[in-house]
């Protein structure tokens, strides 16, 4: 087993023992229809308060139509926190409702905080994928506020004499980044007497989504573009780690590089894979004394910003390099385009001891309320508890049967028995090959649009000439005519074989390194 695959297991063994942790969560104060049904049969109010009773209804009728886009609103930075492997990522998706996203949106409806998602200028800091968790994620949103005439409020979307029905109007804050400038002369409205948004949206939202700290932001701040930096920390175990070796490797990812063979390329959303990186370091988080295979080391990256899934696939470079199956210099080498300009194919690591750890706002300062980090950091420990007995259990379970006769070496563990070099590995396309394999589907589907389009135009032209009076024409014999014998198979499968040929897009050979069997590799 490759110590690679070792995080991975422990990442499965801890999830298959705590078999609710791994079920969608509930949501607290959620009502189920059953109880509320059982509850209003069997008590029933009594007959000389019933005016009473009917007040208490109507009262909490008119809080559940309550608009929110007939309140002043006030524009928010909230700092959130989850544990990762009970969702299936953060951004909101069409195929799952298990996300953090949708359940921070489903909170902030059910409290009447905001509308819905395009009229609050909603901004995130980062989407993390499945299994990742965060710390310290930053969301930006308008929400409803109590106060009124303020100078740093944001008027209502709708008059309160405004049909509701009506559809809601969109904020017409910008997205940009505000200047220094009107950072500093925003006059942020006071915070008495205000709603706690931290509070509500915890009441509602499971307990592994928590809500830390919040606080109030001009209406042109955006949680994305104006992050100045990011950590990741990552968590593994190694026994013979020699933390030299590492952190050397870790330090050639300090400044300005092009990491495209360091991420998985997206080319809808990346315009450029050339990133800064801060700092990146690899530490104990305990006495490294004598070689165990218990001992657990974090990695710290700091960086401007971070492509898709490159925490992870440079996480997998460096257990290459802790493993001792390559050398440091290996970071160097695919930094270098010029030199390597196709990545070598390798599977990225884990993504469970994956953590989003800070979001960096040199202008701001988060609001923690005391009874607020209470709660949270109760639920967090409840959590934390479960999961030291797992794996007290687990280190209990090894420990016996490493003491058999028969056991195998109380060293790391075996990894394969042979690992093939990054450079004599398969590599995928280049960034160029794909950028024009994608251009060339792109004009494809232009030239099928455009052929569609006009075969529906001819289609047109015939109706209407057809609907047109025509001059009547003389009656003709009928004469039989022989029938068209039908094409044979081979012209039939040639004229299908043509048609897959117009429709389908060949992609781009991908290359193999000069000493390995020329192989076909899909991306």
């Amino acid at each position: 087993m490759s110590f690679g695959e070792g995080v991975i297991m422990t990442g499965v063994a801890s999830t298959e023992l705590n078999s609710t942790a791994a079920a969608p969560p509930t949501i607290v104060g959620e009502r189920h229809s059953s109880t509320t049904t059982t509850t209003a049969a069997t008590v029933s109010p009594p007959t000389t308060q019933g005016g009473e009773s009917n007040h208490n209804n109507k009262k909490k009728k008119e809080g559940r139509n309550v608009d929110p886009r007939c309140f002043t609103r006030r524009h928010v930075a909230i700092k959130i926190a989850y544990v990762g492997w009970h969702f299936h990522g953060f951004p909101a998706q069409d195929s799952t409702e298990n996300t953090v996203e949708a359940y921070l949106f489903k909170a902030l409806a059910q409290a009447k905080l905001i509308h819905d998602r395009a009229s609050c200028n909603y901004s995130r800091c980062g989407r993390t994928d499945v299994g990742v968790s965060a710390f310290s994620q930053v969301i930006a949103l308008s929400v409803k506020s109590k106060l009124s005439n303020h100078p740093g409020l944001l008027p209502p979307l709708m008059a309160s004499n405004q049909d509701s029905s009506g559809p809601a109007e969109t904020s017409t804050s910008t997205a940009a980044s505000p200047s220094k400038s009107s950072m500093e002369t925003y006059v942020p409205p006071p915070t008495e007497g205000e709603l706690d948004y931290c509070a509500i949206l915890n009441g509602i939202m499971p307990p592994m989504i928590r809500a830390i700290a919040c606080t109030t932001v001009p209406p042109t701040f955006n949680a994305r573009y104006d992050c100045t930096s990011r950590t990741y920390k990552y968590f593994f175990s190694c026994a013979d780690l020699d933390l030299d070796t590492v952190n050397q490797a870790a330090s050639l990812l300090v400044g300005t590089h092009d990491f495209r063979n360091l991420c998985k390329i997206d080319l809808e959303n990346a315009k450029t894979f050339v990133r800064e990186i801060f700092s990146a370091v690899v530490e104990p988080m305990g006495p490294t004394s004598t070689p165990d295979r218990y001992n657990l080391f974090c990695f710290t990256i700091r960086g401007s910003g971070f492509l898709w899934h490159m925490v992870r696939c440079i996480m997998a470079i460096l257990l290459m390099v802790a493993q001792k199956k390559e050398k440091p210099s290996i970071v160097s080498e695919l930094l270098d385009i010029k030199s390597c300009p196709r990545k070598p194919s390798y599977e990225m690591a884990s993504e469970l001891p994956l953590v989003l750890f800070d979001c960096s706002y040199p202008d701001l300062t988060f609001i923690h309320k005391q009874d607020i980090l209470e709660n949270v950091c109760n639920t967090f420990y409840a959590e934390w508890n479960r999961a030291s007995m797992q794996c007290s259990l687990l280190r209990t379970m090894l420990d016996s049967l490493y003491a058999t006769p028969t056991a195998p070496r109380a060293g790391p563990p075996r990894g394969p028995p042979k690992h093939t070099p990054l450079h004599l590995r398969p590599h995928n396309h280049s960034l160029e090959e794909l950028q024009q394999h994608q251009h060339q589907q792109q004009q494809q589907i232009t030239h099928q649009s455009s052929s569609s389009s006009s075969a529906s135009s001819s289609t047109t032209a015939t109706a209407t000439t057809k609907g047109k009076a025509k001059p009547p024409v003389p009656k003709r014999r009928c004469v039989a005519q022989k029938p068209t014998p039908p094409p044979s198979s081979k012209a039939t499968a040639t004229t299908n074989n043509n048609v897959d040929t117009t429709t389908a897009v060949t992609p781009p050979q991908s290359t193999t390194a000069p000493s390995v069997t020329p192989q076909s590799h899909s991306t």
